[in-house]
């Protein structure tokens, strides 16, 4: 019997992991996704009936976005994160720092630059270091997200896995943050 493994990680965003034998199984490696050929594009098409069949995605709800991702567990963990409904989106940003004062500094300069704009932020600890990660709401129509993107460069699978595998040491508001202190 094969089960595929599907976790919600929040309202947008649904990842499924693979393992050695579920890929053995479907007949797919990373390197098909590497590649991006016609088995992995195929398998991604599969992969999104699943997901609507179970009712966790809707095909009208806009473009899908998809990232895959080789764990150190020999594991494919592939991300959908699905749009938002409305004009404003959200994206998420990470500032990661070894050094606190570093840290500290950058985080002061976005929040200067973008307090409006912040949803929410949560500090994750690494295993030498920190990660602030915020959630920026932004206009389809503005350029927010580029300026933002440049002050912090962070790929959404590194966030994911810091979100999924580092403790999380506070979920307060951006703004509230006493931690800094």
């Amino acid at each position: 019997m094969f089960v595929l493994e599907i976790k919600r990680l929040s309202e947008y965003e649904i990842k499924v992991i693979l393992n050695e034998n579920d890929m053995r199984i479907m007949n797919i490696s990373f390197e098909d996704f590497e590649k991006n050929n016609k088995r992995s594009k195929d398998f991604l098409s599969e992969l999104m009936f699943i997901l609507k069949e179970a009712g966790l995605i809707k095909i009208s709800e806009g473009n899908i976005e998809v990232d895959v991702a080789l764990t150190s567990e020999e594991t494919i963990n592939i991300y959908f994160i699905l749009p938002k409904n409305d004009n404003h989106h959200t994206t998420e940003l990470a500032i990661i720092s070894y050094d606190p004062n570093e840290l500290i500094s950058k985080a002061t300069e976005i929040n200067q630059k973008y307090s409006e704009k912040i949803i929410k932020s949560s500090l994750y600890q690494l295993p030498s270091g920190h990660a602030l990660i915020f959630t920026i709401g932004y206009a389809r129509s503005t350029v927010a997200k580029k300026a933002l993107l440049k002050t912090c460069a962070a790929d959404n699978v590194i966030i994911n896995k810091i979100k999924e595998y580092s403790p999380l040491l506070s979920s307060t508001p951006f703004e509230k943050l006493n931690y800094f202190s």
